[in-house]
């Protein structure tokens, strides 16, 4: 008996205090094991237009080229007309290719390494503002969401947590020192982001309104950093594929002008809602286009969103009235990284997609984070039976749909399948 309740007592002492050590070691065994099937499955989509067929990244002697020039080319044809331009997506193709050739283990070891590095990193960053319990609680949820399961899975969308990666450090980074070499070095974690994906930009917009909203004093000298990254990205940009480079129109929604894809932002909105809390049916690629007013497709939506709105609204009058002023600060924060996020993704520049889970990844941080300061303020006992229990039973089911999303992704024939039954 004596023995049994050493053993107990044990096992309670590794998950009991909850440390930053503790917390990581969790994300990251969790995050193996729900994705541990995605590093078989082999190339599918655009990784054979990426990878497989663009001979440019099988060489690292092709470095300055990426950076150069638009180099996303199948053989001597370009693809995606002329507006690609990702120096740092196919720098690390090409670094992978060098080591591993086109062993896609290697890439999705690759891929699938950076995603759960970048939920660590999430953690930190909540860590600073919440309880280690609610930050971690937060971070799973960010770990396993279906939501999220293509950046982890679809080795064309590694620029997905590559341009994540640089911009989380660099906000993490921002949150913890204030001095001039920090400044450079985040700024150059931003260049980097930016060279990654366009999206970087999204972190170089929330670092300056983080900066804005806690660090004022230090407002003005860090837009000039900003500013400074900006430009120097916009001329290696425009040196590569041009000012106004040609794109062809490959997507619906592409084909329509903005009138009529404003018309879809209600139904944009309500899809991202919608497959966070409850996301049961995903696919690659969503096409469909709403080109008239209806009930169901516009007013509808419309309703939800405001609501949702409302809600966002209320809690923050909420805030502003009845606590104090540090949460009111930081749920605006959040608020404004989530309507951020979703703002660059409406189509009033038309997109390649109606809708992509990819893009909800920056996001649904906006989301966790707004979560995460009600979860404070409202004093949420996590250690409750009910709370834990509710708790253990949404992660459990948001790993296991990811899981069996791992299979989608095993070759052409499967995603294509899985695509067909949802969009």
């Amino acid at each position: 008996m004596h023995e049994k309740n050493d053993e107990e007592w044990s096992l309670k002492q590794y998950f009991l205090p909850l440390t930053t050590i503790k917390a990581i070691h969790f994300i990251i065994l969790i995050g193996l094991i729900v994705f541990f099937n995605g590093l078989f499955n082999g190339f599918v989509g655009d990784d054979n237009s990426q990878i497989v067929d663009n001979h440019t990244i099988q060489s690292i002697q092709n470095f300055p080229k990426f950076f150069l020039e638009n180099r996303l080319e199948s053989g001597e044809e370009k693809l995606l007309g002329g507006s690609y331009y990702k120096p740092l997506l196919d720098a690390s193709f090409s670094l992978t290719f060098a080591f591993f050739g086109l062993n896609f283990f290697a890439f999705h070891l690759v891929q699938i390494f950076l995603y759960i590095v970048n939920v660590c990193l999430v953690f930190l960053l909540f860590k600073q503002f919440f309880r280690k319990g609610i930050a971690f609680l937060v971070s799973l949820i960010f770990l396993v969401h279906p939501i999220n399961s293509e950046v982890a899975l679809y080795i064309a969308d590694t620029q997905e947590v590559l341009f994540f990666f640089f911009g989380i450090t660099a906000l993490l980074l921002l949150t913890k020192y204030q001095t001039q070499k920090i400044f450079i070095f985040a700024s150059v974690l931003l260049l980097f982001s930016l060279f990654s994906k366009e999206t970087g930009i999204l972190f170089l917009g929330i670092a300056i309104i983080y900066i804005f909203i806690f660090k004022r004093k230090f407002f003005l000298q860090w837009v000039s950093y900003s500013v400074f990254v900006f430009v120097i990205y916009l001329m290696l940009r425009i040196h590569a594929i041009g000012f106004f480079p040609d794109s062809i129109p490959v997507a619906p929604i592409e084909r329509f002008d903005l009138l009529t894809r404003l018309i879809n932002i209600p139904a944009i909105i309500f899809f991202y809602l919608k497959t966070f809390i409850f996301p049961l049916n995903l696919a690659g690629s969503y096409q469909w286009v709403y080109t008239g007013v209806d009930a169901t497709h516009f007013y509808l939506p419309l309703v939800i969103d405001l609501l949702f709105l409302a809600i966002i609204i209320y809690f923050a009058m909420v805030l502003y009235k009845k606590y104090i002023r540090k949460y009111f600060s930081l749920y605006i924060f959040f608020a404004l990284w989530f309507l951020l996020g979703i703002l660059l993704h409406l189509q009033v520049i038309p997109l390649d997609q109606t809708v992509a889970e990819r893009w909800f990844y920056f996001p649904i941080v906006g989301i966790l984070g707004i979560i995460g300061v009600l979860f404070e303020v409202f004093h949420i006992n996590l250690k409750s039976k009910w709370i834990l229990g509710i708790t253990l039973i949404i992660l459990i089911l948001l790993s296991t749909r990811t899981f069996v999303r791992t299979f989608d992704y095993r070759d052409d024939f499967t995603l294509a399948s899985s695509n067909s039954k949802v969009a």
